[in-house]
C-alpha cells in the first residue's frame, strides 16, 4: 500500500491505521474518553505517559456532532459506567 506523508508523519491509509509519531515509533489508534471527546479515534505518541514524548497527535474521527457527544455520554451513563475522566484511553 502506498503512504503518505502528513505534516512529516508517516501513515498509510486510514483503513489499517499504521501511522509513526516523530520519535519514529508507531503510533496506534487509540480511543478518547474525555467529556468533549468520548469515543472518538486518534494516533498520539507511544511515549504520551512518559516524559519524553514527542507532541505527535492526530485526529482520525471528526469531532462528533454536540448532539453525538450528549447521546455517547448519556448511554455510557445508562450502562452504568464511570464518567470520562479528561483522559483518554491506549
Amino acid at each position: 500500500m502506498e503512504k503518505y506523508t502528513i505534516s512529516a508523519i508517516s501513515c498509510k491509509s486510514e483503513l489499517d491505521g499504521e501511522c509513526y509519531c516523530y520519535c519514529g515509533l508507531p503510533s496506534p489508534r487509540r480511543t478518547s474518553w474525555t467529556w468533549l471527546n468520548p469515543g472518538r479515534r486518534f494516533h498520539g505518541c507511544s511515549r504520551y505517559r512518559e516524559g519524553s514524548k514527542c507532541q505527535y497527535f492526530k485526529w482520525v474521527d471528526r469531532k462528533f456532532s454536540d448532539r453525538a457527544t450528549e447521546v455517547i455520554l448519556e448511554l455510557l451513563e445508562g450502562l452504568n459506567q464511570p464518567p470520562p475522566t479528561g483522559r483518554f484511553q491506549g
